[in-house]
């Protein structure tokens, strides 16, 4: 059954994944925000997921399941040090906000610069990551 899935989503353009994507994420997040209960809330928080997950078929398969394994874990480690830390130290990461902000926007620029050069090498946007993780 995921096989199916799977073959179905990545059968979809792209454009088209990422349209509903944005669309289904920004409704969702409307959803939770506009909603007292918690019913409705748990209905937008799992349609966040379900556009998270059409979203990351689109890469996942790139990878073996014994790295994605290994990503997971890594980022549950991560999130858990995160969450103590802040624990800890709460006015440290109230102020590092806009420093935040700010990586998370040339993320997004290096992605979208990554994706371009990989679509005008013809190359696999995550092979073209590996080579770029390589060099640093």
């Amino acid at each position: 059954m995921a096989k199916y899935l799977t073959y179905t989503i990545l059968s979809i353009p792209y454009l088209a994944v990422l349209i509903i994507y944005l669309v289904g994420s920004i409704g969702c997040m409307m959803v939770v925000y506009k909603s007292n209960s918690p019913v409705v809330s748990f209905i937008g928080f799992t349609g966040l997921a379900l556009a998270m997950g059409l979203l990351l078929t689109y890469f996942l398969t790139a990878f073996s399941g014994q790295e994605i394994s290994k990503a997971f874990v890594l980022t549950g480690i991560v999130t858990v040090s995160m969450m103590l830390i802040s624990t800890l130290r709460p006015q440290f990461f109230l102020s590092i906000g806009r420093t935040l902000g700010v990586a998370l926007i040339i993320t997004i620029v290096v992605v979208c610069a990554l994706q371009s050069a990989c679509r005008s090498r013809r190359e696999s946007p995550c092979r073209m990551g590996e080579d770029v993780l390589r060099v640093l």
